[in-house]
């Protein structure tokens, strides 16, 4: 078995193809928009505060969001997107925990980086896991992984109907979705 383009592995890369001559956005704007579609959750973290007496455990609602990072930000890819838990105002921001991040290479067409699977011609993406935390329950922020992916994918086919898809998980069902799904505030800006 090809691990790489194993279709349920959330961890196997994905490589889209799409068209050079093809008008629609890049993948890169494609994946920016995918996550901007992922919706807010809230989580439970079991946290203990310096300033309690006696020191114990407490629980607080933390907010799980996605942040994308491009240009320098995300360097070397092109577009990095980042899941993190943050705590509760008045905490400061380093308090954000990071569940998983992934980048995006875009190659130039006449590169052939992909061949023969994604022909000349073709711009690649390559969309990778690059960090992630697994928990007893498995991957950490895996629904929001798992839907990103399949959004990021559904874009480009939809905006590139001749892209070529390789590669990891890309379906999504409504059953993977585990987290309580909490809006963003009026002042929270995406």
């Amino acid at each position: 078995m090809e691990t790489w383009n194993a279709p349920q592995s959330l961890f196997a890369p994905l490589v889209v193809g799409t068209p050079e001559e093809s008008s629609g956005m890049s993948g890169s704007r494609l994946l920016v928009k995918a996550a901007l579609r992922i919706p807010f959750a809230v989580t439970d973290m079991k946290v203990r505060r310096k300033s309690r007496l006696p020191k114990r455990m407490s629980d607080e609602w933390w907010d799980r969001r996605t942040t994308v990072f491009v240009g320098e930000g995300a360097a070397p890819h092109s577009v990095s997107v980042r899941l993190a838990d943050h705590p509760p105002p008045p905490a400061p921001v380093g308090l954000a925990s990071t569940q998983w991040r992934v980048g995006l290479y875009a190659l130039k067409s006449s590169s052939g980086a992909a061949a023969p699977a994604i022909p000349v011609g073709y711009t690649t993406y390559l969309l990778e896991l690059i960090t992630f935390r697994v928990g007893i329950q498995g991957l950490l922020g895996g629904p929001q992984l798992a839907l990103l992916r399949h959004l990021w994918v559904a874009m480009t086919l939809a905006e590139h109907p001749g892209a070529i898809v390789l590669g990891g998980q890309r379906d999504w069902s409504d059953e993977w979705w585990s987290e309580e799904i909490a809006p963003p505030t009026a002042d929270e800006e995406r």
